[in-house]
């Protein structure tokens, strides 16, 4: 921060003008780099169950959301019943949810 600022004296004025088009610049570079990690398509993933979604969200949404996928193949049918807090939480759907949705499919 105090790289941009570059001196500690100054007016108020010229500080808050740096610190905003610091803030701006900063915000810009998040959302390149969040464009450029959902325009990537991560090649270990099934493309037809994730090509809807792949190239919408970001790529650490989508290795939790192919983790609980992977949890929900290995789900046991006496599992506990899902309380949806993982859902509400992460708003990525739970391995419950999952499960259930492959198996009305099939």
């Amino acid at each position: 921060m105090k790289s941009w600022i570059r001196v500690s004296t100054g007016d108020i004025s010229t500080v808050y003008e740096k610190l905003t088009l610091h803030h701006t610049q900063q915000r810009a570079q998040i959302s390149r780099d969040t464009a450029f990690q959902k325009n990537r398509v991560l090649l270990r993933l099934q493309p037809k169950f994730w090509f809807d979604v792949a190239k919408k969200v970001s790529h650490p949404v989508l290795k939790e959301a192919f983790r609980r996928y992977q949890l929900a193949q290995a789900l046991p049918a006496d599992a506990s019943p899902c309380t949806d807090t993982f859902i509400k939480v992460m708003v990525i759907p739970c391995a419950h949810a999952i499960k259930q949705k492959l198996a009305s499919k099939e």
